[in-house]
C-alpha cells in the first residue's frame, strides 16, 4: 500500500487507527413530577473576555496533523492521550542517575545509560529549551504516526522510533527514552558483508516506510544516530516495495532512529521542521524533502569514515555511488569528507540513493 501527499484516508482506515465505539446512554423514564418553586433571584451572567494566545509549537503540530490526516479532532486527541500514558510509569518517576560511560555523542548532545532503570537519556549541550521541546515534539509525533499508520498495512512494519518517557529541565536538560543497546558502527568494522547487507536492508526499509507515509527526512543520519536494540530471539522482517514482497530478514536486533534536531516532515501546504536546519554550519538550504538525502548521508558516514573496515563487496558498491560526488567543487576542502553531503548536495535528487533502489541493488550483490 502506497501513500502520497496529502494523506487522505478512507472510513475503513480511520476505523483501524481509532475505532469509534458508540456508547449508548441509559435512558431514564420521564416522570411528570411537579417542578419545585424557588424564590431565589435570577442569576445575572457577566460577559467574559478572552485574550487570544499566540500559537505554540504544540498548536502548530496539532492543527497541521489534523489537516494531514483529515480526521476528527477527537481521534487525534486520543492518539496523543494514548501516548502520554508512557509518561506516568511509576518506575520512571525516581530521580535520573546516568552512567559515566556514554553510548554515543553528537554536536548537540550525548547518549548515556540510566542507572538501575531500563532506559537511556539524551543530554543537551548548546541548545535552547525551545528547540529541545520542538525536537521532542517531532520525536513524539513520529512515534504516534508510526504506531497508528502501521495498522493499515497488511504486513508488519518494524518499530523504528523509540518511546520518550519524560523530559527533565533541572539540574540538567535531558530526555529519557526507551532503552537501546548500541550504535551501528560496530557492524562496519569486521568486513562481514552478510551482516552489513542485512542491516542496510533493514535501515533502508525503515526510511522507505517513513518517506511513503510522512515524507520524512532526518537530515542528520549517520551511524551514531542509528541505534540497535538487541533481542533474545530472531525477528522476521518482511520487506515490501510498491506492495510486492522483495525478501525476508531474520535479525536478533531492531533498528531505531534517534536525534531529530534537523528532521522534517513535509506535506502539501504543511512543513514541520526546526529553525536550526536553515542556520549554522550544516544547512543553509531551505530544501526539506529529498528521498535520496538520508541514505546518501548515512552511506557517506560509512564510506568516508577513517575507522570503518567494510567488506570489499560493500566498498566497491559505495565507490561506484560516490565517485561522481568526489569530482564536485569544494569536496576536498572538508576536513571530514562526509560533512560535504549535508548542505552541499541536498538539492541533488539522485535516484541511485532512493531507499527502494538501494534495497533492490543490494539484493543483487
Amino acid at each position: 500500500m502506497r501513500f502520497t501527499s496529502p494523506l487522505k484516508f478512507s472510513d475503513s482506515f480511520l476505523r483501524k487507527i481509532s475505532p469509534n465505539k458508540k456508547i449508548r446512554k441509559k435512558q431514564t423514564p420521564k416522570t411528570n413530577s411537579p417542578k419545585k418553586q424557588t424564590n431565589s433571584p435570577k442569576k445575572t451572567l457577566k460577559k467574559q473576555t478572552f485574550t487570544q494566545k499566540k500559537p505554540t509549537i504544540y498548536d502548530e503540530i496539532h492543527n497541521c496533523i489534523l489537516s494531514i490526516l483529515n480526521v476528527d479532532v477527537k481521534i487525534f486527541d486520543k492518539l496523543f492521550t494514548d501516548y502520554t500514558k508512557l509518561f506516568h510509569k511509576s518506575k520512571l518517576n525516581t530521580p535520573i542517575q546516568i552512567c559515566k560511560d556514554q553510548l554515543t555523542c553528537g554536536m548537540y548532545g550525548k547518549i548515556y545509560k540510566v542507572k538501575d532503570q531500563h532506559a537511556i537519556v539524551k543530554t543537551y549541550e548548546k541548545r535552547k529549551i525551545d528547540y529541545i521541546i520542538q525536537e521532542n515534539m517531532i520525536h513524539i509525533l513520529l512515534y504516534c504516526l508510526q504506531t497508528r499508520l502501521k495498522k493499515c498495512f497488511s504486513h508488519p512494519i518494524p518499530n523504528c522510533i523509540p518511546k520518550i518517557y519524560k523530559f527533565v529541565k533541572k539540574p540538567q536538560k535531558m530526555t529519557m527514552m526507551e532503552y537501546l543497546d548500541t550504535t551501528t558502527k560496530f557492524i562496519f568494522l569486521n568486513q562481514n558483508f552478510k551482516a552489513e547487507k542485512d542491516f542496510l536492508l533493514a535501515l533502508m526499509y525503515i526510511l522507505y516506510f517513513l518517506q511513503q507515509t510522512t515524507n520524512f527526512t532526518h537530515r542528520d543520519l549517520h551511524y551514531d544516530n542509528v541505534m540497535l536494540k538487541n533481542l533474545d530471539h530472531l525477528e522476521t522482517t518482511q520487506i515490501y516495495i510498491d506492495g510486492k514482497k522483495v525478501t525476508e530478514l531474520y535479525l536478533n536486533y531492531r533498528v531505531y532512529l534517534i536525534d531529530f534536531g534537523f528532521s522534517c516532515l513535509s506535506f502539501k501546504k504543511c512543513v514541520i521542521d526546526l529553525p536550526d536546519i536553515v542556520s549554522g554550519d550544516f544547512y543553509k538550504s531551505k530544501i526539506c524533502t529529498n528521498k535520496s538525502h538520508d541514505p546518501r548521508l548515512f552511506l557517506a558516514s560509512i564510506y568516508f569514515s577513517r575507522t570503518s573496515n567494510i567488506s570489499l563487496q560493500l566498498y566497491y558498491y559505495l565507490k561506484k555511488l560516490f565517485t561522481p560526488y568526489e569530482k564536485l567543487e569544494n569536496f576536498n576542502t572538508f576536513k571530514y569528507q562526509h560533512h560535504f553531503f549535508y548542505n552541499n548536495v541536498i538539492d541533488i535528487d539522485d535516484p541511485n540513493f532512493y531507499p527502494q533502489n538501494i534495497i533492490l541493488n543490494l539484493m543483487k550483490l
